[in-house]
């Protein structure tokens, strides 16, 4: 029985640090956006696309923009895209 109580605290132990990875890595990068990224994690995380979303933001390097790279993959900006 102890034994049975050991397995399931230890797999509830990986499953929440592997839950919480996207936050953990943000947290340690030292993110400017670690706070959004775990709520994000939080609420979202559940879902497998909410889960990788919150994870590619937390290792996206930090000297590039993420909405710079979905937008212009080529990495060449458009000047005339937002007209005003």
């Amino acid at each position: 029985m102890e034994t049975w109580i050991s397995l399931i605290l230890i797999y509830v132990a990986a499953y929440l640090l592997g839950y919480s990875l996207p936050s953990i890595i943000a947290h340690g990068r030292c993110h400017i956006y670690a706070w959004p990224i775990t709520v994000i994690n939080i609420l979202f995380g559940w879902t497998l696309i909410g889960y990788c979303i919150s994870l590619v933001w937390a290792v996206w390097p930090r000297n590039r923009a993420l909405l710079g790279f979905i937008l212009f993959p080529s990495g060449k900006a458009k000047d005339d895209l937002f007209v005003g």
